[in-house]
């Protein structure tokens, strides 16, 4: 479900929840997060054969839209916004790793000015982006799980997913 003004309805795809994309980008202030319990590496890999997975992401994630997603078995957070090629997306990550098999809250928001995750309500990274972004197309779907373009995939269990058109701290 996501909160931006109006219900998302999300359908399963291969361990895949789709939805429509929300319009929440359009002033670059958004808040992203979800509820979840990471219990394994996904069956689809990354790039080099890498075990990382997408968790939420809008458009591509790295020459448009957004992704968070982590690594395993490490399980550090990343957020990257996408901008257009050559220049590729700005990324920020966290050293903070989530927990295998415990329920944890990641969020990510970003200002117009300043990008933040949080893991468990404390800040775990944040950095500076004034720069231009790259808006996904009206057709890119929001997704909670495996997205591809070079990550692969995370098993996971969601519960509350809640996107909203303001950053919250």
């Amino acid at each position: 479900m996501s909160r931006c003004g109006r219900k998302l309805r999300l359908k399963s795809w291969q361990g895949v929840l789709t939805g429509r994309r929300p319009s929440i980008l359009a002033d670059k202030v958004f808040t992203a997060q979800i509820w979840m319990r990471v219990t394994g590496v996904g069956v689809h890999r990354g790039n080099a054969a890498s075990t990382n997975g997408t968790i939420l992401s809008i458009g591509i994630g790295y020459w448009d839209g957004w992704r968070v997603t982590t690594n395993y078995p490490g399980l550090n957070t990343s957020l990257e916004l996408g901008r257009p090629s050559p220049v590729n997306s700005f990324h920020i990550g966290t050293s903070r790793a989530l927990v295998q098999n415990v329920w944890q809250h990641v969020a990510v928001s970003w200002d117009g000015h300043v990008l933040r995750q949080y893991v468990n309500g404390r800040l775990a990274a944040e950095a500076v982006y004034e720069q231009s972004y790259t808006e996904p197309s009206e057709n890119a779907p929001f997704r909670v799980g495996y997205n591809g373009y070079g990550i692969g995939s995370i098993a996971m269990d969601v519960d509350e997913v809640v996107v909203h058109k303001r950053a919250l701290r």
